[in-house]
């Protein structure tokens, strides 16, 4: 009998995205590219992706996962 398979998402709260410098991540995110500012720490920001609930985080520190790297490539 073959199992049919839904989706694996269905919603996404926040994509998170590491950069090394907050002011060049919001001058890149919000400033190049239009998203909007919706909050903001000293180390993070949070930006509206349009049409949706989902947030861009753009972070300066990001906790390591029990010493594993998901998601890293090299």
């Amino acid at each position: 009998m073959e199992r049919t398979v839904g989706p694996l998402f269905r919603k996404i709260d926040s994509l998170q995205i590491p950069v090394p410098d907050l002011e060049a991540g919001l001058a890149f995110y919000r400033d190049q590219f239009g998203h909007a500012l919706i909050w903001r720490t000293n180390t993070a920001a949070g930006l509206r992706l349009p049409e949706s609930d989902t947030e861009i985080v753009i972070q300066t520190e990001r906790p390591e996962l029990g010493g594993q790297h998901h998601g890293r490539l090299g």
